[in-house]
């Protein structure tokens, strides 16, 4: 109940004074084809257990847990050079650049619109999102302790271009051990209007020691 008070307040829905129990649940089903040993193709059918902040338990109601195409790309190896990999559809944004796999940084495949809720100088803070962009990734494995990676993603929302948003990401990763992992990083993040534009650039370093 405390959990639903606090969505209620920083969100300025109606306070629903009970708690909830739901069986959430995630289903895919995923399709992989390799055509040579450059091109292959995937395509990935899912349910959702939530949406735009909503939960959607299974068999609650069959219109909120409809299946949709959650990736559908292309992948073509060595481009023009060895090393070099081009992905081309909707995909997930997820950098993980922690050894251990965790996502860092972005990590489309479950959080909220970059602006929602960005009304009255309160973000929503507990309405999680599922976001399949569609775009384009590029990387080269210079070596093994460094690639580097430039992407350019849309995010829409299924309703008004106004809540669409698109982001573009320049980086340098890479493992230096199994536990020791770096990167160099700049992003851009934008909507749909001249306001909404955050960027950032910066430099990490990420261990583990046990």
């Amino acid at each position: 109940e405390a959990v639903e008070d606090a969505r209620a307040a920083l969100n300025a829905t109606p306070e629903p004074g009970t708690g909830e129990s739901l069986w959430i649940g995630h289903a895919s089903l995923r399709f992989d084809a390799a055509f040579d040993e450059q091109l292959s193709a995937t395509v990935e059918l899912t349910s959702r257990p939530f949406d735009d902040g909503s939960d959607l338990s299974w068999g609650s109601n069959p219109e909120t847990t409809s299946v949709r195409v959650s990736k559908a790309w292309l992948d073509l190896e060595d481009l023009l050079t060895p090393r070099l990999h081009l992905r081309v559809g909707i995909q997930d944004f997820s950098h993980r650049l922690r050894p251990q796999g965790e996502p860092f940084f972005l990590d489309t495949s479950g959080s909220e619109s970059f602006y929602a809720g960005a009304s009255g100088g309160v973000r929503t803070t507990s309405d999680r999102d599922l976001l399949h962009p569609a775009g384009v990734r590029l990387q080269y494995d210079v070596a093994d302790v460094l690639s580097l990676e430039a992407s350019w993603g849309l995010l829409t929302e299924g309703g008004r271009a106004v809540d669409d948003e698109s982001m573009a990401l320049l980086q340098a990763t890479g493992l230096l051990s199994e536990r020791l992992s770096y990167f160099l990083l700049g992003a851009l993040m934008a909507g749909s209007r001249p306001d909404q534009r955050v960027s950032t650039v910066g430099f990490g370093a990420d261990f583990y020691p046990l």
